[in-house]
């Protein structure tokens, strides 16, 4: 009885509108069913590009091959659903979706209903797990069974699996919720032509593949702004522990947010992460998941990276590591196939800009009174220097390299020539370490920790030998020349981890 065909076609689809309408309310039903116009609205009737044609070029190194299910799962997250459109299905098969709940709202730009949703979503997947799990404890037959049980059985039978209590057991641990990108995938298509070109020529420089520019799309929507709820920022997604071994990342500069420096340093920590694992799969596994780990990964189960990914069991080795290969081979079909999926698209144009090093330093109400570039337009230029510098200390430090709108450099140095300089106890030097001036009072503790680095380091690059004997006036290195032409060696997490 378990093994046979429960129910038919059409009953299948009664049943789960019946469930959609219960869960969602009508309106929300009816919103879902109609959630395909929002790419169909911006097709032209041609058939949708097949993502094994689109990638074939890339298959001798990138194989799409066995990862067919999760990379279409991951189109339609990146072009079908946007953010009210919520997925929940199965961790494992990403074509067993049970529904898509449509919520009245987004959540960008608002916490508290961010965890609003957060709460509801938490409360509705736990249901749907112990809808599942009583379903393999009653069996499929039982009386006890609700429309809503019977629903997840119609879904289930209709993805074709085998109607079990075992295989309801199983599923109930495996429930999860996915918020659409669309429209978040859109903002990053439109921005990541202000630095595409010059990211693709970087990644070539360093004897890396062009198209790995493109995990910019699933790193942060190209948004160099980004910060992740566990400090990963920038359009590459470092930690500060990371992102310091190729960057200088302080109270005054981060140059994580800077676009061209952080996409030299994502370059050579791929570089390195690929002179490990040797194979590309792996490589970009690891950008996630840390190079140690799939390097482990990689001994334990060989190259075949469909074997590691199904195989490999590790507590941190979770749904996001194991799904960022084939959601970055996604974002790279959907870019290059960007009009068939959103029509034409208005993008920013590529980033022009003049740079100067200021030889002095200046205060930035002085930075407010220049007529070629207003304060908010030389932040925007300048995502390298913190909010600290622009709402605390108010002086842009000498030696700091300045971004400019494109053609504006010399009108900008002739009306600074007339400003007073700044005095500041920071510094940039030419080769670009930074400088403090001890003031009275510090201690090598104190300015390390506002510094972001340690006292031993400080004692190092100082040549001290006593960390107590510092005096005001002193001038102190308290970030060395830009580590990325240095060479280290890759911690056991990725950047964004």
């Amino acid at each position: 009885m378990a093994c046979m065909r429960l129910f038919s076609p059409l009953l299948v689809l009664i049943l789960t509108l019946i469930a959609m309408t219960a869960v969602l309310g009508p309106a929300q039903a009816e919103a879902a069913q109609s959630g395909a116009a929002l790419t169909e609205a911006s097709r032209t009737g041609a058939p949708e590009p097949d993502f094994t044609v689109s990638l074939a070029d890339l298959a001798q190194d990138f194989p799409y091959q066995g990862f067919e299910k999760e990379i279409a799962f991951w189109i339609r997250v990146f072009t079908e659903w946007d953010e009210r459109r919520i997925v929940f299905h199965d961790m494992r098969d990403l074509e067993l979706i049970y529904e898509v709940r449509v919520m009245n709202k987004g959540v960008r730009d608002d916490d508290e209903e961010y965890r609003r949703q957060r709460d509801l979503l938490k409360d509705a997947r736990d249901e749907m797990e112990d809808r599942l799990a009583e379903i393999g404890r009653w069996g499929l037959d039982s009386s006890r069974l609700t429309p809503r049980h019977r629903s997840l059985i119609a879904v289930v039978e209709a993805r074709g699996m085998q109607l079990e209590p075992a295989t309801f057991r199983e599923l109930s641990d495996r429930v999860r919720y996915q918020r659409g990108v669309r429209d978040k995938y859109i903002e990053g298509l439109v921005r990541s032509r202000r630095y595409l070109d010059r990211m693709e020529e970087i990644f070539q420089d360093h004897g890396l593949p062009k198209v790995l520019a493109l995990m910019g799309h699933v790193e942060s929507s190209f948004d160099f702004n980004a910060y992740s709820k566990v400090g990963a920022a920038g359009i590459w997604q470092f930690m500060r522990s990371t992102g310091r071994r190729y960057m200088r990342i302080n109270r005054y500069i981060d140059e994580r947010r800077d676009p061209i420096k952080a996409t030299h340093a994502a370059a050579r920590y791929i570089l390195e992460n690929h002179e490990k694992l040797g194979h590309w799969p792996f490589t970009v596994t690891a950008y996630n998941h840390g190079p140690y780990g799939m390097l482990r990964a990689l001994k334990r189960h060989g190259t075949d990276f469909r074997n590691t990914v199904d195989s490999y069991q590790s507590r941190t080795f979770g749904f996001a590591s194991r799904n960022f290969y084939p959601s970055f081979l996604a974002a790279v079909h959907v870019d290059r196939n960007y009009r068939y999926y959103f029509g034409e698209v208005e993008f920013d144009a590529p980033a022009a800009y003049d740079t100067i090093r200021l030889k002095n330093g200046y205060h930035v109400s002085h930075l407010a009174k220049l007529s070629a570039v207003d304060l908010e337009e030389l932040q925007s230029y300048n995502p390298h220097l913190t909010r600290y510098v622009w709402t605390r200390h108010k002086v842009i430090p000498a030696g700091v390299e300045l971004h400019l709108p494109a053609g504006t450099r010399e009108e900008v140095e002739k009306a600074l020539s007339a400003f007073k300089p700044t005095s500041s106890p920071v510094t940039v030097a030419a080769d670009g370490s930074m400088l403090y001036r001890v003031r009275s009072g510090n201690t090598l503790g104190w300015i390390a920790q506002s510094f972001g680095t340690s006292v031993r380091s400080l004692m190092r690059w100082n040549g001290l030998s006593n960390p107590h004997r510092i005096y005001a006036g002193q001038l102190l290195v308290v970030a060395p020349p830009s580590p990325l032409g240095q060479s280290s060696r890759t911690d056991a997490s990725g950047p964004s981890k």
